[in-house]
């Protein structure tokens, strides 16, 4: 059985892990210190490939790594969260869907369902920072996209807006620069 790796661990099963996630495009040291950086990677992977984003890194996400790394995968790229929803095959006659929000996003929340929200953003061709803080530059982002396809410009995202970024990626819509 393979190792279990949360947060507090240390040494060089976290440091190997570390090294792969950096090979992802996750931005981290390789340090042996199972952090809120490798946490905070690991959460964001587990969302991507629609895992349950829990931030540990057991036996089914150390697979996960391992085979991503051996495909290339990088989080950074445009392509990166239409890879991970066409992973998990949730596909139907809307497109592409993902995990349910459990919470409506707006300014002031923050967490790994911001930085989820983020990524698909950047997927769409908005340029916000993965920070997994929702802020001017997320809310601007967000009634962007909102505005671009006939919705009430809020800047909050709930379920229809939330179902539109995940329609929106799988149709490869981007945003003119």
């Amino acid at each position: 059985m393979a190792q279990l790796l949360k947060p507090g661990t240390q040494g060089e099963p976290v440091k190997a892990l570390q090294t792969k996630l950096k090979q992802l495009g996750f931005e981290l040291e390789s340090d042996g210190h199972y952090g809120p950086a490798t946490r905070a990677a690991v959460e964001d992977l587990q969302a991507i490939f629609g895992y349950d984003a829990d931030g540990v890194a057991g036996e089914a996400t150390l697979k996960l790594v391992e085979q991503q790394a051996g495909l290339g995968f990088v989080a950074s790229a445009a392509d990166a969260v239409k890879r991970g929803l066409e992973a998990q095959g949730n596909k139907s006659e809307k497109g592409l869907q993902g995990p349910k929000l459990t919470a409506i996003l707006k300014r002031g929340s923050e967490g790994r369902e911001v930085r989820y929200l983020q990524r698909r953003l950047a997927a769409l061709g908005y340029t916000v920072a993965v920070d997994g803080k929702f802020g001017e530059g997320t809310e601007q982002a967000v009634r962007a996209v909102q505005k671009q396809f006939g919705y009430d410009v809020d800047g909050v995202v709930g379920e229809a807006t939330d179902r539109l970024l995940y329609q929106q990626i799988g149709y490869g819509f981007r945003a003119k620069a």
